[in-house]
């Protein structure tokens, strides 16, 4: 899990010419988390096309620490923004506990 975390770390923070280019309008290729490099709660894969169509925010949680969250989650639950169009993530570091 935690090779997960720092593989979206990299890719949320690094710039974009570092991954090569992604012209306007075409779709990054699709990453898929399963088995042992990382999967849903219930065990089920995760697939990043899952994100198309809506704005979303990452959340990550270590299970000790996980109220630390809870202000910017509260804010973006004030704003009563458009479930179809906003949505978030969370990516639960489960080798911190």
């Amino acid at each position: 899990m935690k090779k997960v975390f720092t593989l979206c770390c990299a890719a949320l923070l690094l710039p974009s010419f570092v991954f090569g280019p992604l012209p306007v309008g075409e779709k990054p290729s699709q990453v898929v988390l399963e088995g042992d490099q990382g999967d849903r709660v219930n065990g089920g894969s995760w697939s990043s096309d899952e994100l198309v169509g809506a704005v979303h925010v990452l959340f990550y949680v270590d299970p000790d620490e996980s109220d630390l969250n809870n202000a910017a989650s509260d804010a973006l639950k004030a704003e009563h923004f458009d479930k179809a169009q906003y949505r978030s993530v969370a990516i639960i570091n489960m080798d911190a506990t």
